[in-house]
Order: C-alpha cells, then sequence, then structure tokens
C-alpha cells in the first residue's frame, strides 16, 4: 500500500518504487479519506485501474538508490472532486522552510501502522549535509528533509508513507508539492527502518516536471 497526490482531475503522483516489484494486475486508488482501514467516505471516490495506466519514468533505478522515484498514474475516469479532493499544484522550484510530510506509515520502528494519516513540519536539507548522512552523494532527482513533530522531537516519514507528498506552502499561500516520499530507510542493526537523525529522501518534483507533463499535460507547476 502505498500514498498519492491528485495532480489533475485524472492523474496520480506517486513513487515508481511502489510498483517495481508488484504482479498485481489490477490497483485501487481510493481518494478523498482520512483513514486508511475503513475508507467509506460520502465525499470520497475509489477507482480502480490497471497497469497499464501505470507510466514509471524511464530513469528509474532502485537498485542504485531509488533514482528517479517517480510515477504518474493515468486513472479511467476523472474522479469525483469535493471538499476533500482536489487536486494539488507542483512546484518549479524547492522550498526550503516550513515544508511538511502526510502518510500513514510507522511512528517508529516497531509499532504498527495508524488508521488515520500523521503529518510532521520540516526544513530542507543541504545537499552536503544529507550526503554525509548517507555516505553517498546525493542525486539531482532527490532532495532532503528533516522534521520534527508536536512535542519538538525529530521524526519523520517511515515504511508505509511511500509515495506521499513532500509539500510547502508557495508564495501566495496555498500548498504546492516539492517532493515525493522516496527512500527513507536506512539499515541500523537488527532493523530497517527511518532513524529520525538521517534526512531522508524524496524525489525532486520540481526536476521531473517535463516528465510529469509528458503525462499529464494540465498538472500546474507554479
Amino acid at each position: 500500500m502505498c500514498a498519492g497526490t491528485l495532480i489533475t482531475d485524472q492523474h496520480i503522483l506517486t513513487a515508481a518504487h511502489c510498483f517495481g516489484s508488484s504482479y498485481a494486475k489490477t490497483f485501487k486508488a481510493v481518494l478523498g479519506s482520512r483513514h486508511k482501514f475503513h475508507p467509506e467516505n460520502a465525499n470520497g471516490d475509489v477507482i480502480e485501474f490497471d497497469c497499464d495506466a501505470v507510466s514509471i519514468h524511464p530513469n528509474f533505478n532502485q537498485t542504485l538508490g531509488y533514482l528517479y522515484d517517480v510515477v504518474v498514474i493515468t486513472l479511467p475516469r476523472k474522479v469525483k472532486q469535493s471538499s476533500t479532493i482536489k487536486p494539488i499544484r507542483l512546484a518549479k522550484q524547492v522550498y526550503k522552510d516550513n515544508v511538511r510530510v502526510v502518510g500513514w506509515g510507522r511512528k517508529d520502528c516497531i509499532g504498527g501502522l495508524p488508521d488515520r494519516y500523521l503529518y510532521a513540519k520540516g526544513w530542507i536539507v543541504d545537499d552536503k549535509t544529507c550526503a554525509k548522512a548517507w555516505n553517498a552523494e546525493t542525486h539531482k532527482s532527490h532532495i532532503c528533509a528533516q522534521f520534527k513533530n508536536k512535542r519538538g522531537d525529530l521524526s519523520g516519514s517511515d515504511q508505509g508513507d511511500s509515495g506521499g507528498p513532500l509539500y510547502a506552502k508557495a508564495a501566495d499561500g496555498k500548498d504546492v508539492q516539492i517532493g515525493i516520499v522516496s527512500n527513507s530507510l536506512k539499515k541500523f542493526e537488527p532493523l530497517i527502518c527511518t532513524r529520525v537523525s538521517v534526512p531522508m529522501k524524496y524525489s525532486n518534483v520540481p526536476s521531473e516536471e517535463k516528465f510529469i507533463k509528458s503525462i499529464a499535460p494540465n498538472a500546474e507547476f507554479v
């Protein structure tokens, strides 16, 4: 299960690794619900789509570090927009402050998955700092971010958050997506999980404008 964002009335943006090892022929998109295990919502929408609707970035490479971890899904029909279903705008630039990440992923390495989505506030980390933390150069298809929760403790995305949005406020005060939850995990024996002291990697949405608009020409970049 992965998260994603509606970017037009017929396209969803998410992570390529969500489909990299899937043998399923059909998938289901649940829109407009805050609850993962109880998705019923009078203002929501559920749409099934097949694997032919999934456009994976041609340069996606999971082996080399989740490079170009981007997918655009073309739904078989337009979604029913409502108070809880609206396309998000995409960023032409990376906003560095007051960023947020949302998802239904784990709250820690050993905890279960929450039913209701959670969020954390954070900031963009420069490439040099990120490279030092990961012991590897930061690829141009990535941006790095770090977060704190409501208590002020370091926090961030984890298993189950993949494909969800990293977003910020544009100059007009409205939300704009700058990243996609990609590879937030590192191996810390005996677990493979998020270590919140390590900046997390996200797919760089501004750098993928050309690819995204080739599939979803009506996606709005600002």
